[in-house]
């Protein structure tokens, strides 16, 4: 572990982390043991990326989701089309998103995206 960073300190981040996303991986536990200053950095970009910007989180996740998608990521996906439908994404926003990332990712991004979709929507249209 860095020298400036002790085991409490960490935990904190990850405690955070988890409570502002609302979901918490495997990947930061092993930053956090291996690599905490990595961990803090990730975060702040994280956070950087999300908070800040002329673009709504809605439409950060948005991008995710199509990225994710096109990526084949599925936690990733199922993630993103949660947090897009919490901050105000529509149905039809959603989809839409996924119409363009088939021109990436093709017929698959469909076929991939329909099981996390349809859930992410479910109670939500």
């Amino acid at each position: 572990m860095a020298k400036d960073m002790d085991s409490k300190e960490v935990a904190k981040i990850l405690d955070r982390m988890e409570k502002e996303r609302g979901y918490r991986i495997e990947f930061w536990e092993l930053l956090a043991k291996y690599d905490p200053d990595f961990l803090k950095r990730y975060d702040e970009l994280f956070i950087g990326t999300i908070k800040t910007g002329d673009l709504p989180e809605k439409y950060k996740h948005l991008i995710w989701c199509a990225t994710a998608a096109c990526a084949l990521n599925e936690y990733s996906l199922e993630v993103h089309t949660k947090k897009a439908i919490e901050a105000g994404a529509t149905a039809k926003e959603l989809l839409e998103t996924m119409e363009v990332a088939f021109f990436h990712g093709g017929a698959p991004v469909f076929l991939y995206a329909a099981k996390h979709v349809k859930a992410a929507l479910k109670g939500n249209e």
